[in-house]
């Protein structure tokens, strides 16, 4: 269902000439995602992997192996890609700086991870703001990203970060 979509999609986009830079994100959330991935991979110009709604779906142990798998598959293909964190309907990597100073340790190796897998972006979002220490979180994100473009260990290469 989600080639024919997209399909769909890029077929009207080609009849709007003005609309030229609008590009096609594609959400992979359940098992029917994971199992089409590499079809719908080759059809969209964005990837976005929610691994809350895949935790629904699939056993614990293979969400993150699909993480994994999705990005670098993604990082070959030359598109962007990026993953959401594991709390449902929570879009903050680092929760635990709703009303505490510092990320958990699990936190902070979740940005770092994820940017080793290579995502091409972090996501921070409305949580984020409601926290008691947003400026905090924002520049402990930046602290880690910072820190993994100096390291001589990354496994893949984003592009952007």
């Amino acid at each position: 269902a989600g080639i024919y979509v997209s399909t769909q999609a890029r077929e009207f986009l080609s009849k709007l000439s003005h609309l030229t830079q609008i590009q096609i994100f594609v959400k992979i959330e359940n098992v029917e995602g994971v199992n089409h991935f590499d079809e719908i991979l080759k059809e969209t110009d964005d990837i976005i992997l929610l691994r809350g709604n895949l935790g629904i779906d699939l056993p614990t142990e293979k969400v993150f192996l699909f993480q994994k798998s999705a990005l670098h598959k993604s990082n070959m293909a030359g598109k962007p890609a990026v993953c959401l964190p594991t709390k449902h309907h929570l879009t903050c990597f680092v929760d635990n700086m709703t009303d505490k100073l510092r990320p958990t340790r699990a936190e902070a190796m979740d940005v770092a991870n994820g940017v080793l897998d290579g995502s091409d972006a972090i996501l921070l979002g409305a949580d984020t703001l409601r926290a008691l220490y947003p400026a905090e979180t924002v520049s402990i994100v930046d602290k880690i990203l910072q820190r993994l473009r100096r390291s001589s260990t990354r496994i893949y290469t984003s592009r952007r970060l």
